[in-house]
């Protein structure tokens, strides 16, 4: 008796997963500039004190 089972994923496609990952890069460039702004504005605060 064969016990082995089968899964598939219906609908899924490599053009889903590429677009998948493209979209995770964009958002992870995305907070990688917001996360710059944020440190420029820091050191733009913290610039005067120094002066």
């Amino acid at each position: 008796m064969n016990t082995t089972k089968r899964c598939v994923i219906i609908g899924h496609s490599e053009e889903e997963e590429e677009e998948e990952e493209e979209e995770e890069e964009e958002e992870e460039e995305e907070e990688e500039k917001e996360k710059e702004k944020e440190e420029e504005e820091e050191y733009i605060i913290e610039l005067p004190e120094e002066v």
